[in-house]
Formats: structure tokens, C-alpha cells, sequence
């Protein structure tokens, strides 16, 4: 092959050629041409500093994390990208790189004492004492992958963009104008009266034709929906499935023991009760009560200890004590009580209900524990490699079951399910807990089409293959006669509900009295709380469109709504304005602090916005685009920088 090159460079159709690629390297750069082979390609430049693929995922990846502990549920990294949140992050980077980077040219700079102290004082790396540790300090960086100098550089740099920040937005104050405003505005209460015209008191409106229902069933066609089914096979690679394929030995158990004995240590523990006081003399006096047999429960009570009704502290390792009042428990024995102990919360009397030795679990105790352990272990360590080989045998033509044949597993098939894993019969699919990180994508993919990885929260993945497609239909009239009658029975019996209560607003015109109104009606006149712009509607005639009107309405105005809860119309009549009154209110203190927040996240957006002009903030929107969450890598067909050279020369 390389003679052959040889022998054809010297055509002038290759000397073009060559040319033009010599040419495009010079213009472009090589990595602009292989954008997909790049191992991690820039996504975002601000100045002369660089966001890569690997920054950017690491900083989503965090975000993930930190919106499923919000959400309280595991949150895939394609679920998160849905929400919105892998733009927000790169958002959030280029915001923080843009303001370091106008720190940087300003030459603002921190001294050594305060990263320092910054570092020493930082909650994430407290010891046991509760002052830093240097080993927890060590091992919180090797498990970021960072070094102490590039760390402190970080810390550095982060109290300079502070610095900027406060900087930027000191002194935005809200004018007292505009707090008094706004407070105004938000917490102007209006107090209604109300007569409710339900739909229920209004008559039965009989049995509709089959004209009639047919017409009703077509023009609420979306309440009768049967919704779309799709019927899926899918393999799923998780650890604990792939660890119920693996045997372990017992020479490679007790290896694993002897290597994390450590693990299996039991500190000694003591079943704690405590009296606590305010002053010595209490506690002397206390502690004499419960030597002399007294329950501790009891003295707590009777000489009104400051823990009185909480003396139980349970098993606890003296470690885990503050330090002046383990050194005073630490000599005791089973059933000894200690002298009074000061500490910053006041002085203790210790009693030791219990004490249990220190311990290592013997081999046989944990021997169950160990093995699922060290499954565990390996099964996560070979997922990848699995998972690789899945994907290679799909690719090399294999169907999705014979692939997971070859990595000794299993392909399921779901028959039915809707977008929210039900089967027809409107129950969870048994298979729910498993496939509930590939719902969205498993109703994105087109028919007999099979998935590239899906990843799980539980540290797995998922392959999938749509089997068939039942689109959403509208149920037949037949098979919901009777729940299309008792939804057009709602409807005509509102609608007499809005018509009663119009004319009732004309009664009230002609002078008549809400009270009077209401007992023709066979209703009651009730009168609201006051009700805000803002404030939570709890009451269930009192509906948004109705509110929208009251604060639109003068004192004694008439008006009409639809009940919050579906049921009927309300006839209600504004009866009163309540101005509130800044002055004493702890509100308005809350209040201008949210509102001098907002004015200066606004300064700092604007001066956000000018900086990132004048340090030239560009974003890869290709690469962003491209980039594969599950594998962090660029897809090559989507990412590039505009027409190939192949393109250009029509080849």
C-alpha cells in the first residue's frame, strides 16, 4: 500500500489533494478536522482558559447528584439533561471561569494565611475533635483526584472570584420606594363574600340522546384516550445480577478478610444515660440521687435536669463523645456512675447501663456478608467490560438475545406498558424497579430499534429493543357509556351552575341583600380569609381565575368564577381592602433582603455579561451537542466543525 501511495502522489490529481490538506491543517488545525478522535476536546473557551469534556462532566455529574438528593430520587444523567441541567452546568462554568478570569486581570490576589485558614476551617475536613484533620484533609483530595498545591491554587482562586463578586455587588440596596411597594403589592389581603351554586344542587338534566353523548365523546376526546402501549426486551447489566454469576472460593473470602479485617472491627460501646445541669452544685446532687439507686429517668425529673425526659443516649463510642466528657467515661465500668463533667453545654453525670468490649467479627460471622461483598466487588469491575462486549456483539450483527447469551445473561420482555410503566390493566409492571431509569428513552426510540447503553442509578445499564408500538386510540363510546353519561351530566349541571349564579348577580342588582340571594340559592354566605396575590389557595371555592378578579375588582363589586374544586360556580362580592402596614412588620425585613438579592444577582449578571465581551467567551456547540453522557466520549458523526474535505471536494 505505501508503494502505491508513493506511485500516485506524483499524479498532480494527489498534489492537489495534498495540498488542500496541508492547506486546511494550517487554517484549522488538525484537531478541528478529527474533532471525534480528540481524547478530550475543548466545549467552551473563556480567554485563554479552556473547559474540557471532562471538566464540564464532572461538574454535571455533581449537579445530578445534588438535584437527586433535592428530588430525594436518583436522577440519570439523561434525565438531568432533559430537565435542563447539563446546559445550566456549562452555564454555570463559563459564568465562574469569566468572573476568574477578570479577578485574574485585575491581579486580585489572597495571601497565604487566608487559604489557609479558609482550608483549616473548612466543615469537610474535620476530625473526630471537630478541629481539621490532616489525614481527612488527604484523603478527601486523593478521592478528587487532586494534589495540595493544585488544591490550594483552586481555594485561591475561589476566594478571588468572592472577592470580585462582593465587590461588584456591594452597597445594592432596594430603595425604601420600591420595598414598600412591592410589600404592599404582595401582601394586600382582600376579603370576600361567597355563595356557592354547586353543580350537585342543580337538576338532573336526564338521559342524553346517542347524538348528543356520540358529539360530547368526540369533542372531549382526550379524556378517553387509551394511552400508547409499547411492548420491550431489554437486558440489564447490574451488578447484582451479573454477581449472582460468579463463584468465589474460600481461599479468596478469607484473603478479602484478612485484607479488610479492619472493616469488621467493633469499637468498644457503652449504653450511656445522662443527667445534664446548668450549674455544679445541681449536678453533685443529682449524681448522689443516682448512686443511691435512683432511676436516672426519675432524677432527671424531680430536680428539673435540663435534659429532663431525654436521659437516654444509647450505645455510643467514647469516640464519638465530646472530648472532655469521653475522658471522664473511658475508666468506667458497667454500672458506674461519673462525677460532673463540664462542657460547653453544662455539666454532665454520667451513668454506664452497659459496656461491650471491643471486637473483630470472626471469619464465620461475616462469611454470607463477605461473599455478596466480594461478588459485588467484581461484578462492578467487570460491568464495563461487559457491557463493551454486549455492544460488540450487537454491532457485529448478533440479536439482542443472542448478545446476552454471550455475557451469560438473560434478555426480558415486557408485553405492555404505558409511559409510566402500567400494563393495560392499569398496574405497575413487575418489572418497574428495573426499568425505570430507560422509561423516557424506552419511549423515545423508534420501533425494533435497539438502544445504545442506558445508564442506571444503581451503578448498571440497560439495553433495550422496542418490540411494538400500540399508538394511544380513543376508547370506544361502548366500552364507557356510562362514564361519558356522568361527565355530561357535570358539564350541563355546571353549566346551570353559571347560569344560576348570573342570575343571581341580577338579583343582587336589584338591591337585594347576599343574605337574602344565598337563601334563594339554598346556600349560605360565607366570607374568605384575607386572601393575597401570592398567598396558597386552600379554599376550595376559591379559584385562580376567581382571585385574578378580586384583586381587579372595587369594595362591593358582584362577580362570577368557577369553583376551585370543579363543582359549580361562586357569586362573590369583594367586602373589603386590607392595606398592610410596613412599619413594625418583620416581613419587610425578609422581604428587602430577597429584593436587594435580586438587584444584585441582576449588577452581577450585567457585569457578567460586558466581561464575558472583553475576555471573548466562546462554546463548541458541536462538541456540546455531541458529547455521549453515558460514556463521556464525542460522537463522531454529530461532532465537527462544518463541511469535511471530503465534502468540499464532492468525493
Amino acid at each position: 500500500m505505501l508503494d502505491s501511495m508513493r506511485r500516485g502522489a506524483s499524479s498532480w490529481i494527489i498534489k492537489i489533494l495534498l495540498g488542500l490538506l496541508i492547506v486546511s491543517f494550517a487554517v484549522w488545525g488538525i484537531g478541528d478536522i478529527f474533532v471525534g478522535g480528540a481524547i478530550n476536546p475543548t466545549v467552551a473557551s473563556v480567554g485563554s482558559e479552556k473547559i474540557t469534556t471532562s471538566q464540564l462532566l464532572e461538574n454535571y455529574q455533581r449537579d445530578v447528584n445534588e438535584m437527586s438528593q433535592r428530588a430525594g430520587r436518583p436522577l440519570t444523567l439523561e434525565q438531568g439533561r432533559e430537565f435542563g441541567l447539563f446546559e445550566q452546568s456549562l452555564r454555570q462554568m463559563i459564568a465562574r471561569a469569566t468572573l476568574s478570569g477578570v479577578a485574574s486581570d485585575m491581579t486580585l490576589t489572597i495571601s497565604d494565611p487566608l487559604v489557609v485558614e479558609a482550608i483549616r476551617t473548612s466543615p469537610g475536613f474535620r476530625g473526630p475533635t471537630g478541629n481539621f484533620d490532616r489525614i481527612q484533609f488527604e484523603n478527601q483530595l486523593r478521592t478528587f483526584g487532586l494534589g495540595e498545591k493544585g488544591y490550594i491554587e483552586l481555594v485561591r482562586r475561589d476566594m478571588a472570584r468572592d472577592q470580585l463578586i462582593d465587590s461588584v455587588t456591594a452597597g445594592a440596596t432596594a430603595p425604601d420606594w420600591m420595598a414598600e411597594r412591592l410589600f404592599r403589592y404582595r401582601l394586600e389581603g382582600r376579603v370576600a363574600e361567597l355563595i356557592a351554586v354547586t353543580a350537585a344542587s342543580m337538576p338532573d338534566p336526564g338521559t342524553p340522546s346517542d347524538e348528543i353523548l356520540t358529539a360530547y365523546h368526540t369533542a372531549n376526546s382526550g379524556r378517553y384516550m387509551a394511552p400508547e402501549y409499547r411492548a420491550v426486551s431489554y437486558v440489564h447489566l447490574s451488578p447484582e445480577e451479573v454477581a449472582e454469576e460468579l463463584a468465589v472460593s474460600e481461599a479468596d473470602l478469607k484473603q478479602f478478610y484478612d485484607a479488610h479485617r479492619g472493616a469488621f472491627f467493633v469499637p468498644a460501646r457503652k449504653e450511656l444515660e445522662q443527667l445534664l445541669y446548668a450549674d455544679e452544685a445541681a449536678a453533685k446532687a443529682g449524681r448522689e440521687k443516682v448512686v443511691a439507686g435512683a432511676p436516672v429517668a426519675d432524677v432527671a425529673r424531680e430536680t428539673n435536669a435540663v435534659n429532663a425526659g431525654a436521659t437516654t443516649l444509647g450505645a455510643i463510642a467514647t469516640g464519638d463523645l465530646p472530648p472532655l466528657v469521653a475522658l471522664g467515661i473511658t475508666p468506667l465500668g458497667e454500672g458506674a456512675v461519673s462525677e460532673p463533667i463540664r462542657s460547653d453545654f453544662g455539666w454532665h453525670v454520667v451513668r454506664v447501663a452497659k459496656a461491650t468490649a471491643e471486637q473483630t467479627r470472626s471469619f464465620e460471622d461475616v462469611r454470607a456478608e463477605l461473599e455478596q461483598q466480594v461478588k459485588l466487588e467484581r461484578a462492578s469491575e467487570s460491568l464495563f467490560e461487559l457491557s463493551n462486549k454486549l455492544q460488540d456483539e450487537l454491532a457485529g450483527g448478533a440479536s439482542l438475545e443472542e448478545a446476552a447469551q454471550k455475557i451469560s445473561l438473560h434478555a426480558k420482555t415486557i408485553a405492555a406498558m404505558d409511559r409510566d410503566g402500567r400494563n393495560p390493566n392499569g398496574q405497575a409492571v413487575a418489572e418497574l424497579p428495573e426499568i425505570a431509569d430507560a422509561l423516557i428513552a424506552m419511549f423515545g426510540a423508534r420501533d425494533k430499534e435497539v438502544s445504545d447503553l442506558v445508564e442506571t442509578s444503581g451503578a448498571g445499564y440497560i439495553v433495550f429493543r422496542i418490540e411494538g408500538i400500540t399508538p394511544a386510540v380513543l376508547r370506544p363510546l361502548e366500552t364507557m357509556r356510562d362514564v361519558v353519561i356522568a361527565d355530561w351530566k357535570i358539564g350541563e349541571r355546571n353549566k346551570a351552575a353559571e347560569k344560576r349564579a348570573a342570575e343571581l348577580v341580577t338579583r343582587l342588582g336589584e338591591a337585594r341583600t347576599m343574605e337574602a340571594v344565598a337563601r334563594e340559592a339554598n346556600s349560605v354566605v360565607r366570607t374568605t380569609a384575607p386572601l393575597t396575590r401570592q398567598g396558597p389557595l386552600t379554599d376550595p371555592s376559591v379559584s385562580p381565575q376567581l382571585l385574578a378578579n378580586l384583586f381587579e375588582a372595587k369594595v362591593g363589586d358582584y362577580l362570577t368564577a368557577p369553583a376551585a374544586d370543579g363543582n359549580g360556580y361562586v357569586l362573590a362580592r369583594l367586602k373589603e381592602v386590607q392595606e398592610p402596614k410596613a412599619e413594625g412588620d418583620t416581613r419587610m425585613t425578609g422581604l428587602r433582603r430577597n429584593l436587594e438579592t435580586a438587584i444584585a444577582n441582576d449588577i452581577l449578571a450585567q457585569f457578567e455579561t460586558a466581561a464575558r465581551k472583553e475576555l471573548s467567551v466562546t462554546i463548541n456547540r458541536s462538541v456540546v451537542d455531541a458529547i455521549d453522557l453515558q460514556t463521556g466520549s464525542v460522537n463522531r458523526n454529530r461532532a465537527g466543525g462544518g463541511t469535511g474535505l471530503g465534502g468540499l471536494l464532492g468525493l
